[in-house]
Order: structure tokens, then C-alpha cells, then sequence
């Protein structure tokens, strides 16, 4: 056992030996140093304080590990975990993969990092497995040659609702709009339709204002002049019975008959058009319409100097027509095409069946129809001749139309034009 004094002495030493290591004494430490600890301690818990009241929750890590160091009590809270428990786990514990690899790119430069800055959105798993979505700032420090990351996670939750909500009511104004606009073009569609057929009615009234004008002008035309040429035939009719002896009165007497039959024909068939005088309706063979066709309007192609050329496809069929008529009205087609066709030129009378239809086709080679004129063609008072009354084309088309057919046509500006004319079948 030692001596009192001994152990004295060897207390005297190590003091001695501390002071002379620390170059203070303990008067030294308790008066200069203490209450600098102190006061340091002091801000040290103030700010430990300061952080634990942080609504952010804020992490002290190694990198590149990510393992915590220290952890604020909005850590804890958040996540649901004991402080214990985060320190004994890493970033990469509470995070998906893909975050994983931001994190570990983050840390990948060493120390070069340090004092780097970066932000990402992410989520982090709290105890019972829920994700909370989170966005975490990360800087990276250098403390005693160790590279270290701080990261403040901010709960974003309430944020991501208000975007979701946003977004969902942007998605559904945008669904709105999407609808209304589907609405607008629907209306525009149906009023744009309903101003087409606002037009279309405006051109019908107009065209039965003019077919009601043509219509009584014909009429009075026909019944005034039909009168006249009946006598005017009958006067010739006994003069050539007075002077059938003398050969040259006799021959011109023909003539002038023969005109005044074709007059008296043309009346007929007007008033026929304008279901004043009673139709006569029989079979006729559809060559034989071809023929006399052929033979009304021969005279005025070979003044003209055009050639029709006759196409009769072996057709059988019969139509139920009034000859007369009808040919006037197709003879009307064929003198539109002669002074449609220049000198020498063709046109072709052809004649054939399709289905239960017999098929008038009148082809020429002349100028064609204007684009802008060709629905307007088959209105009354329309023509593109000078001094034409613009009468023949509608009063063809009515006459066709009367015996159940119609009418159509095709025609290229300076490649011609073909006429068809459709009629039914009657055996």
C-alpha cells in the first residue's frame, strides 16, 4: 500500500503533465473555456431544437452509403419510425430503385461533389409500407475529409392533390371544350346544311318561277300560232287539189305542206309537254325512234356540214312512248349538238340497253360545257347561244321526263360533250 505522500507526489506530476499538455490549468479551462462550451452547448440544442421543429423531415448521411447519422423528429414522425431504427437504416431502405440510381449518381462524383445541390421528386416508404410522396433536396458536404449529404424531405402530399386536381380539371375542361367544340361543328354542319338547302330552294323557286313563265309563254305561243297553221295547211291542201294539173305549183305546194305538218307536229308536242293536249302512248320499237331521229335532224346536220354517224347496238327492246313527241325532244339534244360541233365534225347517235333501260347516247366533239353553266343547262331561259331562247334543252328533259326516263350528260371544256337519255323498258 502506498504512502499518502507518495501518492500525492504522483498526483502533483500528472497535473503537472496536463497542464503542461494542454497549456492550461484547471482555473484556466473552469474561467476561459467553460462557458464558451457552455454557451456553444447552448446553440447547439437550440438548433437541435430548431430542427426537431422543422415541419421538413431532415437527414444526416454518409456518402455514398446514404446510411443516417442523424435524423430530426420530423423524420420520425413522418415516416413512423424511432430514431433508433432510421439510424440503423440508409436512404436506399425507404426508396424505390429508380430513386436509388439518382441517389448513387448524386454521390458518384466523391468529393468533387461537395457543396453540389440537387433536388428530385420521389417517395418514401414509411413503417406500415404506405408511400408518401416527397421532395428531397440534397447537399453535399466535406467534414474532415469524409463526404457527407444532408437531405431535407419536404411532404408534398397536399401538393400533389392540388396538381392532381388541377390536372383532372384541366383534363376535364379540355374534355369540355373537346365537346363543345364537336357541338359547334355539328351546328355549323347543320347550318351550313340547312343554308344549302335555303339555297337550293331559292334556285328551285327561282327555276319554277321561270319554268311557270316558259310554261305560258309556250303555251300562248302554241295556242296562237296553232290556229294559223292549220289554216295556212288548209289553204294549201285545196290549192294543190285546184292546181294539181300544173307540176311546179303541185311540187311547191309539198314543200310548203310538208313544213306546216312539221309546225303543226311541233305544237302538238308542246302542248303534249305541258299536259294540254292528251299523249299518245304506244310501243315503239327503239331502232325505229333512232331512225326518224336520224331523219328530222339529217337536213340541218348536212347544211352544217356534220356527219351522224348511226351506232344500233342489237337492242329489241321496246319503249311505251309518244313517237312524235319523243323524238322531238331527243331531236332537240342532236341540233344542240350540231351547233355545239365545227365544221366537218362528228357526231354519234348510238343506241343499246343497259339493265331494264334503253340508252339514247348523242356524243359530239365540239367546245363542251363551262364548268359554271352545266347545272344551269336545263333551266328555262338558259343559254350560252346568241338569239337562243333557251327553251330546247328544258323542253327535253320534260318530255323525257314525262315518259318516266331521264336525262344525263358528260362534258370537258374543248373535248365535247355526250348526252344519255334513259327510258324504260316496256317488253
Amino acid at each position: 500500500m502506498k504512502k499518502p505522500s507518495e501518492s500525492s507526489g504522483f498526483h502533483d506530476k500528472r497535473n503537472t503533465f496536463r497542464e503542461k499538455l494542454i497549456g492550461l490549468g484547471e482555473s484556466s479551462i473552469r474561467k476561459s473555456y467553460y462557458p464558451e462550451l457552455q454557451k456553444r452547448l447552448t446553440e447547439l440544442q437550440k438548433f437541435r431544437a430548431l430542427l426537431d421543429q422543422s415541419n421538413d423531415a431532415i437527414f444526416l448521411m454518409d456518402a455514398p452509403s446514404a446510411r443516417f447519422t442523424d435524423v430530426n423528429e420530423s423524420a420520425c414522425e413522418q415516416l413512423n419510425y424511432t430514431r433508433t431504427e432510421l439510424l440503423n437504416m440508409s436512404l436506399y431502405d425507404l426508396t424505390a430503385p429508380s430513386t436509388a440510381k439518382q441517389i448513387k449518381h448524386f454521390f458518384s462524383m466523391g468529393p468533387s461533389r461537395a457543396g453540389a445541390r440537387e433536388t428530385i421528386t420521389t417517395t418514401l416508404r414509411r413503417a406500415n409500407g404506405e408511400a408518401i410522396p416527397e421532395e428531397i433536396t440534397f447537399s453535399s458536404v466535406i467534414a474532415e475529409g469524409v463526404l457527407c449529404a444532408v437531405a431535407v424531405a419536404r411532404n408534398i402530399t397536399k401538393r400533389k392533390k392540388a396538381e392532381e386536381a388541377l390536372q383532372k380539371a384541366h383534363d376535364e375542361l379540355e374534355q369540355k371544350v373537346r365537346e363543345r367544340t364537336v357541338e359547334l361543328r355539328e351546328a355549323y354542319t347543320t347550318l351550313e346544311k340547312a343554308h344549302q338547302e335555303l339555297k337550293a330552294n331559292q334556285d328551285r323557286v327561282i327555276q319554277l318561277e321561270r319554268r311557270a313563265i316558259a310554261t305560258r309563254v309556250t303555251s300562248t305561243l302554241a295556242h296562237e300560232t296553232r290556229n294559223p297553221i292549220a289554216i295556212i295547211g288548209g289553204f294549201i291542201r285545196i290549192l294543190r287539189r285546184k292546181h294539181a294539173d300544173v307540176p311546179e305549183l303541185s311540187e311547191r305546194f309539198d314543200i310548203i305542206l310538208q313544213e306546216t305538218e312539221k309546225l303543226e307536229r311541233l305544237v302538238e308536242a308542246i302542248l303534249k309537254a305541258e299536259h294540254e293536249m292528251a299523249a299518245d302512248f304506244h310501243e315503239v320499237d327503239s331502232h325505229q325512234l333512232a331512225e326518224a331521229l336520224y331523219d328530222v335532224t339529217r337536213e340541218k346536220a348536212q347544211l352544217a356540214k356534220i356527219q351522224v354517224k348511226k351506232d344500233m347496238s342489237p337492242v329489241h327492246a321496246r319503249v311505251l312512248a309518244d313517237k312524235e313527241c319523243l323524238v322531238m325532244a331527243l331531236k332537240e339534244i342532236i341540233l344542240n349538238a350540231i351547233e355545239a360541233s365545227s365544221q366537218q365534225g362528228e357526231i354519234s347517235l348510238r343506241v343499246g340497253q343497259e339493265d331494264q333501260w334503253v340508252v339514247f347516247s348523242i356524243s359530239d366533239q365540239g367546245h363542251g360545257i363551262d364548268k359554271e353553266a352545266q347545272d344551269k343547262i336545263y333551266g328555262p331561259f338558259f343559254s350560252t347561244k346568241k338569239l337562243s331562247s333557251g327553251l330546247g334543252l328544258s323542253f327535253a328533259k320534260e318530255i323525257i321526263e314525262s315518259h318516266n326516263g331521264y336525262i344525263r350528260f358528260e362534258s370537258e371544256p374543248g373535248q365535247g360533250t355526250t348526252f344519255r337519255v334513259y327510258l324504260p323498258v316496256s317488253r
